[in-house]
């Protein structure tokens, strides 16, 4: 019987995972413009650079597809009565396999990802971030959005399993900004790690 619930637990996994390997901006950008996502702004498959090149509606589309595809397996097996540690694993997998597989900064997916582990700290956090991006603070507030989002919910709901997932999510974040656009390899000086994790701009 362990083995058995074992077995669901990993093939819940392996498909959270997969719907992170969704390529949104890839599918979005060849859809509203015929081209390749790398040949657009600064060629990051995300909904920033969506956004940029081709317009608040398909920006929009890309993130609402990237933070659903983070959102839907988790929120299923929480609605199947899924143990916190499973679901919260189910969340962050979509993540892990945007940044890993698809080369996005994974800011989407993890919003996604949030809203299944604690809605309500989430919202509270996104507020912030909402307003610091129309003031043009946007990789700035996601960044300290991602850091204070863990340590929040964990103080609100102490769930430690629940608390530990949520903690790979700035991890996975930071190491996705640092990365830079895909391809880019790792920072080659301290100036280049700031514009990336600070900036998230390569020059």
């Amino acid at each position: 019987m362990d083995a058995e619930r074992s077995g669901r637990r990993i093939g819940a996994l392996a498909l959270a995972f997969a719907a992170g390997c969704l390529p949104s901006a890839r599918l979005v950008a060849r859809l509203m413009s015929g081209r390749s996502i790398e040949e657009l702004g600064d060629g990051k498959p995300g909904a920033s650079n969506v956004y940029r090149s081709l317009g608040p509606a398909p920006g929009v589309a890309v993130m609402a597809l990237d933070t659903l595809k983070a959102f839907a397996p988790a929120a299923a097996l929480h609605a199947g009565g899924a143990a916190d540690g499973v679901v919260a694993a189910a969340a962050v997998a979509p993540v892990a396999a945007h940044v890993t597989v698809v080369g996005g900064q994974g800011v989407g997916a993890a919003l996604g990802a949030a809203l299944v582990l604690d809605a309500p700290t989430t919202l509270v956090v996104v507020v912030p971030i909402v307003g610091a991006t129309v003031l043009g603070y946007s990789p700035q507030a996601v960044l300290a959005g991602a850091l204070i989002f863990p340590v929040a919910s964990g103080l609100r709901r102490r769930r430690w399993a629940v608390f530990l997932w949520a903690s790979a999510l700035p991890i996975i974040l930071i190491a996705a900004r640092l990365r830079g656009r895909p391809g880019g390899g790792p920072p080659l000086s301290a100036r280049m790690a700031f514009d990336r994790l600070l900036l998230d701009r390569d020059e």
